[in-house]
């Protein structure tokens, strides 16, 4: 059984694999192979009629086959190991060319990767997921968005600060771009997020929750 190191996402290459053991056990694939080795006799024929028949090419055309019967003919389990997690994927019947040629390749960079972690002294770079840097902004968004991350600070004095924030934003601050009397780029836009978001009126309200009680208020 050969073993090929997944850095990247280990039930993709799994796929990956399954497929070409699919594609490669048909009968077509094979037909499609015989169909390209009778297209190379013929041009080597032609070949060596061009070159006033010294001779006929054969044996590229034998070289070419006994390499597709080696590689393609039999068939090998393969291992797929997350090099995070340890995780280890099984997929059988995979051509013994993919499978050894997977395994040297992302055996050797694997093992590559670790001397240099070793020679650097860095933090090893093997034991963090797959675009880890991504998941750890994916986090900090998560709990900058999640009002329970406020605490206490949504809380003064029995206030709802997030809440009264989010009312006049969407009953102010977009009421006035609806009707024009703002506008969306220089909201975006705006240096001071104060003046960004104001929106004077007193036709339109909204609903702030101050020290323990709510206040229907003007813009």
């Amino acid at each position: 059984m050969w073993e090929i190191y997944s850095i990247g996402d280990s039930a993709f290459l799994e796929q990956v694999l399954n497929a070409v053991a699919m594609i490669t056990g048909t009968g077509d694939f094979t037909s499609m192979v015989r169909i390209g080795l009778l297209i190379g006799v013929l041009m080597v024929s032609v070949q060596a009629l061009m070159q006033g028949g010294r001779g006929i090419n054969f044996q590229h055309v034998l070289v070419s086959w006994l390499v597709f019967a080696t590689m393609f003919g039999p068939s090998t389990r393969v291992s797929i190991e997350d090099a995070y997690t340890g995780q280890v994927r099984v997929v059988d019947n995979v051509p013994i060319g993919v499978a050894a040629a997977g395994s040297t390749i992302s055996t050797v960079g694997f093992q590559i990767t670790r001397l240099f972690e070793t020679a650097f002294s860095t933090p090893a770079m093997t034991e963090y997921g797959f675009a880890s840097s991504l998941q750890s902004l994916i986090k900090v968004r998560k709990q900058v968005m999640d009002r329970s991350g406020l605490g206490d600070a949504n809380r003064v004095g029995g206030s709802d600060i997030e809440q009264s924030w989010f009312n006049y934003i969407k009953e102010c601050t977009l009421i006035g771009i609806d009707i024009g009397q703002k506008n969306l780029d220089q909201v975006l836009s705006d240096p001071n997020p104060m003046t960004a978001i104001r929106f004077d009126s007193r036709i339109y309200g909204t609903r702030i929750m101050l020290s323990g009680s709510s206040s229907d208020l003007d813009c």
